[in-house]
């Protein structure tokens, strides 16, 4: 997941029309409870209950530019199989939100439970860095990025710092992108420190700046050699991105792919500096993250229009290293690589059981969004039907 205490909600405007209100009644009213409280405790937190998000487009147009559904045997699905999968999510799986399954283009399967509904955003966690992943193939595209080996140092001047290690000047995009940086970092127990006050998680509380945070820990292995999943490095590289561009992280988002994806509304939380955290803290319609799964199946292609190059994507879903922890699969450009039964496939994943999964042999992208700290294995969705019914 990521190691922020305390990040602060986005401002947010309004483009058109009103954003949208929580579905459920006695969910609008716990979470006006749960903000109240934790503004008073800390000036400005992040709730897990979907906040005011950013609207983009009217729902007019975004319904223009929503996902075309289909009927499931339109594109060869067996739908008895689906519709026992909708009676199984419906009785045995509270804690699952929503899964979605797309074939050959169209929407073929939908389903939300918890209260949730498809206009609804969702803390999507470390799918996040997957946004970033693709943003910073956008940046390089652009050449607002000078290559996947430039050093960070020509963005971050503190890496330059007496305070931090002198090789970490030398770390890269590319180092940042496949969790190579080097850091000294434990991401495991920075999770089992989620909403904990006990004194040995003090460690993991971050106040003050972030980037300086980052860039001050020590390493544990020379830059580019060794994986190791670090959010942070995530965040790095979304001030980078934010540096490199002048505008935010967000606003770059907002221009150059979710606004060609037809993203209607958002929400992604900031540091106390105001930038996007790169590790997580974005909320999207799960529908949305879809979109991003059919983008990178599709080569950075969306809807006739070349959003991300060909290489980039490529690479990123390949995989760059062998990988670890938590998955324990290969790991490309903030993309997981690892066959699903036997077939290549490449993955987003998030704490509390946060899904992309992409399989290109099927031209299937199965999302699956949920509120499950215990991550209770989802695979049966893609192993008992998902799959199955492809076939």
């Amino acid at each position: 997941m990521l190691d922020y205490d305390a990040p602060h909600v986005t401002q947010t405007h309004t483009m058109n029309a009103a954003a949208p209100s929580l579905a459920n009644p006695r969910r609008r009213a716990l979470a006006c409870v749960l903000a109240l409280v934790m503004l008073a405790a800390a000036g400005c937190q992040s709730v897990w209950e979907p906040g005011v998000p950013v609207r983009l487009l009217d729902a007019t147009t975004a319904a223009h530019h929503d996902w075309p559904v289909s009927a499931p045997a339109a594109q060869g699905m067996d739908e008895q199989r689906l519709a026992l999968l909708r009676l199984q999510l419906a009785q045995h799986a509270p804690a699952i939100r929503s899964v979605l399954i797309a074939r050959h283009g169209a929407l073929v399967f939908e389903h939300y439970g918890a209260g949730f509904g498809p206009d609804d955003v969702q803390r999507v966690n470390s799918i996040t860095k997957s946004v970033v992943s693709a943003l910073v193939g956008i940046a390089l595209d652009q050449g607002r990025l000078a290559g996947l080996g430039q050093p960070i140092a020509d963005a971050f001047p503190e890496a330059r710092s007496d305070a931090a290690d002198a090789r970490v000047a030398s770390i890269t995009v590319r180092d940042l992108l496949t969790m190579t940086a080097g850091f000294e970092w434990d991401e495991g127990a920075s999770d089992a420190c989620v909403g904990s006050s006990q004194p040995a998680c003090a460690r993991f509380r971050i106040r003050g700046d972030r980037v300086r945070h980052a860039l001050r820990r020590p390493l544990r292995h020379a830059p580019g050699q060794v994986f190791g999943y670090d959010s942070h490095a995530s965040h790095l590289l979304s001030v980078m991105l934010a540096r490199t561009t002048g505008m935010s992280t967000a606003a770059f988002a907002e221009q150059h792919l979710f606004g060609p994806l037809g993203v209607p509304h958002y929400r992604w939380d900031t540091d106390g500096r105001g930038h996007a955290l790169g590790g997580a803290g974005l909320y999207l319609r799960p529908r949305d993250v879809a979109k991003l799964g059919k983008l990178f199946l599709d080569q950075g292609v969306w809807r006739g229009r070349q959003l991300v190059s060909r290489g980039y994507v490529a690479q990123a879903t390949t995989p760059q290293t062998a990988g670890g922890w938590p998955l324990g699969v290969g790991y490309g450009y903030h993309w997981w690589t690892a066959p699903i039964q036997g077939l290549p496939a490449f993955s987003a994943s998030g704490y509390g059981g946060q899904w992309i999964r992409v399989i290109p042999a099927l031209d299937m992208v199965v999302v699956i969004t949920a509120d499950d700290a215990a991550a209770t294995p989802t695979r049966w969705i893609l192993y008992e039907y998902a799959i199955p019914a492809a076939r």
